[in-house]
């Protein structure tokens, strides 16, 4: 069996991380090393890693960040720098998997560049559990993977350490949101397809209303980061990727937009639906060309109905072109 390296950036997540790492331990295919790496807990979350290595002391891994709050993106390229496996599979604290999670992946991976699953977004606040889908399953491409037909990221998906490694691909340290944009587009820009199981063996915990800070700076803040992490991106595969520019047309066609959609959705609860619609208009010239998901749609329709303000036949001629 091919060793799989599991990286966990950990942080005061007392109350969630032994979900995760009881999915662990039950998995299926047992060949896995596991790298916690705590960045100073205050809340007894590195007591609760430790006592998890010692019952596994030969396939647990604690570490600890250089110093407090450097970040999970300072957490991940730790646990690359020490891992050992032929694989790498990087998940949240708060998430978890199915016992076949690893099973499924590795099984699949064959010649292709990477494997993911389907997943769950599991709501705290409500408990709802809700299954999302890819549009294509089996052999995809990468083009097929940047216009959203499948989602490659972060807890979903197994890849090649070889890869990773050859490619000098890392977190960006010197950012502080939206890591995983930067990573998992340096990888994609230099395989050619990816193998998509069709399970959801994935468990995303989307936390509650209380986790997302209301202050308005703060959240523009964040999309401004996001706008940022898809430029520098687009400058870093210049210099590993054959095909940079067409991974960079497709970055700005259809993941920059979703990305800025999908923040200005989720943030409309705490924010309000008044500084949503603004922070829409904000950042319209983003989206224009974009062609709106489902969820995005039903989203827009919503504040037109409730509020009455927004002409959203304008906005959708607008947004499509």
């Amino acid at each position: 069996m091919t060793k799989v390296s599991i990286i966990v950036p950990v942080y005061n997540t007392k109350n969630y991380v032994p979900r995760l790492l009881t999915s662990i331990e039950k998995q299926t295919y047992t060949n896995w090393e596991l790298i916690l790496v705590d960045d100073h807990s205050n809340d007894g979350t590195y007591e609760l890693l430790l006592e998890f290595k010692d019952r596994y002391p030969n396939k647990v891994e604690v570490l600890k960040t250089p110093k407090p709050r450097s970040g999970p993106m300072i957490g991940k390229n730790m646990g690359i720098e020490v891992s050992s496996g032929k694989f790498l599979a990087f998940v949240d604290s708060d998430d978890w998997w199915s016992e076949t999670f690893l099973k499924d992946t590795v099984s699949n991976i064959k010649s292709f560049g990477g494997v993911s699953t389907e997943y769950y977004d599991v709501f705290e606040d409500s408990d709802k559990k809700v299954h999302v889908k890819a549009s294509k399953h089996g052999v995809v491409s990468w083009e097929d993977v940047l216009k959203l037909k499948a989602r490659f990221g972060n807890g979903n998906s197994l890849l090649r350490r070889k890869i990773v490694e050859n490619y000098g691909i890392r977190f960006p340290e010197h950012l502080w949101y939206s890591e995983d944009i930067y990573f998992y587009t340096q990888y994609l820009s230099v395989i050619d397809r990816i193998y998509v199981v069709p399970s959801p063996d994935f468990y995303h915990l989307v936390r509650g209303a209380s986790m997302v800070r209301s202050d308005k700076i703060k959240q523009e803040s964040k999309i401004e980061q996001t706008i940022r992490v898809y430029e520098e991106v687009c400058t870093r595969i210049q210099e590993i990727s054959k095909v940079s520019d067409e991974v960079c047309k497709l970055l700005k066609s259809y993941q920059m937009p979703y990305s800025i959609m999908t923040y200005i959705t989720s943030v409309s609860d705490s924010l309000g639906r008044a500084e949503a619609r603004k922070l829409f208009w904000k950042y319209l010239d983003y989206l224009k060309g974009y062609r709106l998901t489902r969820s995005h749609q039903s989203y827009l329709t919503l504040l037109w109905i409730l509020d009455l303000f927004i002409p959203i036949r304008g906005i959708l001629r607008r947004l499509i072109g």
